[in-house]
């Protein structure tokens, strides 16, 4: 079963908790490192319940994100103009409102 990359690297991590904001924290790297390179972002069309309820909990926070098929997608204009540390206090604010 293809569990996908994210998967992979928190197990790496040593599988912390749910619920700690370590998918989050990572995924906003990735989303970082596609800003320098000038990327669009297209997520995989068949999702875990993680990994939609990440996208979801990130829309959010203010990421505008299109919808292709069954998947989430950012052009390269989009993601280039994504304030990700805003993004990221957002979603903090918002986990501990949630509390």
């Amino acid at each position: 079963e293809d569990v996908g990359t994210l998967s992979w690297a928190m197990e790496a991590l040593g599988d912390p908790k749910r619920g700690t904001g370590a998918a989050t924290e990572m995924f906003l790297e990735v989303l970082a490192i596609g800003q320098k390179a000038g990327v669009k972002y297209k997520s995989d069309s068949v999702m875990s319940d993680a990994s939609h309820a990440l996208h979801e909990r990130l829309k959010r926070a203010g990421v505008k994100f299109g919808r292709e098929r069954n998947a989430y997608t950012l052009n390269e204009d989009q993601l280039a103009e994504l304030d990700l540390p805003a993004i990221a206090e957002k979603v903090a604010k918002n986990a501990k409102e949630k509390k």
